[in-house]
């Protein structure tokens, strides 16, 4: 989903399906929010800002595509 212009924000989630365990439908099993900006100086490159809530776990990254 774009937000404005080069910033998009981004949700994905896991599902485990398995009925050894005894539960009854598919069990939510991470899910990530994620946030990124296009460089337009670059034009080959982006900011990513992503964050997992129940790893507790996040990170900022610079990705470059192009030299």
């Amino acid at each position: 989903m774009t937000v404005a212009g080069p910033i998009v924000f981004r949700a994905d989630s896991r599902f485990l399906i398995d009925s050894s365990s005894g539960r009854r439908g598919p069990q939510l099993e991470d899910f990530m929010y994620s946030l990124s900006y296009s460089l337009r100086l670059l034009h080959s490159g982006k900011v990513v800002a992503w964050y997992s809530p129940k790893r507790k776990e996040g990170m900022v990254e610079l990705r470059l595509f192009e030299f």
